[in-house]
């Protein structure tokens, strides 16, 4: 009974040791992401407007992604794997929300069409 116990809690810690750092790698990939489409876009001069959305689209590119392709190759391992790229999609969720509402209260240039 205790070394069931044991068990469970070793492998609940080294669960939450790890989801921390996946969480961190996905909030610093997310927003590096952002940061690389609002610069790509600034590059090509574009308005600010278009700028924002290459910044969201960049940030979230592929994220459902790596959940698909972590089921359909890794077999039995499959869910395990999966379970970063899971949390990268709700990472991206979360920030393209935030970034959103920040920039609805900075209105940019607007694009004639």
């Amino acid at each position: 009974m205790i070394q069931r116990i044991l068990s469970f809690y070793t492998k609940y810690f080294a669960v939450a040791q790890v989801t921390g750092i996946i969480l961190a790698t996905g909030v610093i990939l997310n927003i590096y992401g952002m940061l690389v489409g609002y610069g790509v876009g600034s590059a090509f001069r574009m308005a600010v407007q278009r700028r924002r959305t290459l910044a969201i689209e960049i940030g979230m590119q592929n994220a459902g992604l790596g959940t698909v392709l972590a089921l359909a190759h890794f077999g039995e391992k499959g869910p395990r794997v999966a379970l970063p790229a899971a949390a990268f999609v709700f990472i991206c969720i979360i920030t393209a929300s935030v970034m959103a509402e920040v920039w609805q209260r900075q209105p940019g240039e607007v694009v004639a069409e």
